[in-house]
C-alpha cells in the first residue's frame, strides 16, 4: 500500500491469487500486505482462524504501544509547569481540512480567548492551503469569514520529518509561539492493520508530541480519538484513563492506533508531567459527524 495499492487493485490482486489457491478470504491483502506476509500465509499448512489474526494484530498493538513508551521515557523528563493565568492561546491544528477539525477551527476562531490557529494543512508544493481551507469552511457552510489573515495561517504538513516539513528556524519559533496542540488529522480506512497506521499516523503523532514537549510549561496537547479506541470495554465506558488491555478496542486497525495513542497520552500525563487531553469521539462516519462538537471552552 505504501507503493501505491489501493482497494480496488488489492481486489483485482487478491481474484488473481485465489485462481490456485483455495480460501482465499476477501481481506487477504490488507491482513498481509507485503511479499513476505502473502507468501508465507499462502505456503502454511494451517489456515488462519479470525480468531488467530485478531490474536496477532492485539499482540503487535501492544508491543507497538509499549516501544513509543519506551522512547517516550528516554525523550521526555519529568516537565515543571508554572503556566501564567490569562492571556491569549496559540493554536496548532491539524485535520483543520476535515469535518471535525472545520468545526474546531470555526469554534477556536470565534473565541476571544485565542490569539492565533496555525493550521497543518497537506498539499503538494504550490497547492493553495488557505484555499483549502476556505473550500472545507464553504462546503460545511460554515462562515470563511473567520479565515482572517494574521488570525488563522495554513503551513503544509508533514509530520514524518523531525521538523515536521519546517526550517529548523520555523520549527523553533513555533515551539516558542504555540501554547496548544490540537491533533485532529488521521487516517480513515477500517481495512489496514495497526502496522499501517503506524507507518503512516503514529510516528508523525509521536514528532508531535516531541514538538509541543519543553522541560518547562510544555503545550497543552489534545488528541481527538475515537470510541472504537474502547468499544468492547462493555456497555459503560468510564471517563477514566483506561487499563492497559489492547482487547478493549475493535478489532481493526484504526482501532488499535487510537487505542496506542490514549495510552501514550496517559503515560505522557501520568508519568512525565505533560498536560495531555484525550477527546473521544464517537458517531463519526467517512468525513461527517452526527452534529457539531463545540471545542471553544476547553480553552
Amino acid at each position: 500500500f505504501d507503493l501505491g495499492l489501493n482497494s480496488l487493485l488489492s481486489i483485482q490482486l487478491r481474484n488473481q491469487i485465489a485462481q490456485s489457491f483455495k480460501n482465499i478470504p476477501q481481506n487477504f491483502l490488507f491482513e498481509h500486505p507485503s511479499i513476505e506476509s502473502m507468501r508465507n500465509a499462502l505456503m502454511v499448512g494451517s489456515e488462519e482462524t479470525q480468531e488467530d489474526m485478531d490474536a496477532k494484530h492485539y499482540a503487535e498493538t501492544e508491543e507497538i504501544l509499549q516501544k513509543y513508551i519506551r522512547k517516550a521515557k528516554s525523550d521526555f523528563a519529568v516537565a515543571k509547569t508554572n503556566y501564567p493565568k490569562g492571556g491569549q492561546q496559540v493554536v496548532l491544528l491539524t485535520g483543520a481540512t476535515g469535518a471535525v477539525g472545520s468545526f474546531i477551527l470555526r469554534d477556536l476562531l470565534q473565541s476571544d480567548k485565542i490569539k492565533k490557529v496555525y493550521c497543518l494543512v497537506r498539499g503538494r508544493k504550490g497547492t493553495d492551503l488557505m484555499g483549502r481551507l476556505r473550500a472545507a469552511f464553504n462546503d460545511r457552510s460554515l462562515d470563511a469569514s473567520l479565515l482572517q489573515p494574521g488570525r488563522v495561517e495554513a503551513l503544509p504538513m508533514n509530520l514524518d520529518d523531525a521538523y515536521l516539513g519546517f526550517s529548523r528556524e520555523l520549527y523553533t519559533h513555533l515551539r516558542q509561539e504555540v501554547t496548544v496542540v490540537q491533533a485532529c488529522a488521521w487516517l480513515l480506512d477500517f481495512n489496514q492493520p495497526v502496522t499501517h497506521y503506524e507507518n503512516n499516523c503514529i510516528v508523525g503523532f509521536y514528532n508531535l508530541i516531541k514538538f509541543a514537549y519543553k522541560k518547562k510549561n510544555p503545550m497543552h496537547f489534545h488528541l481527538v480519538s475515537s470510541i472504537t479506541a474502547t468499544a468492547k470495554y462493555g456497555d459503560v465506558i468510564p471517563e477514566v484513563p483506561m487499563a492497559c488491555d489492547p482487547t478493549v478496542a475493535a478489532s481493526f486497525g484504526y482501532a488499535h492506533s487510537k487505542y496506542i495513542c490514549e495510552h501514550l497520552m496517559t503515560y505522557l500525563s501520568q508519568g512525565k508531567n505533560f498536560p495531555c487531553y484525550i477527546e473521544r469521539l464517537g458517531q463519526v462516519c467517512g468525513d461527517t459527524v452526527n452534529g457539531a462538537w463545540n471545542t471553544s471552552e476547553q480553552f
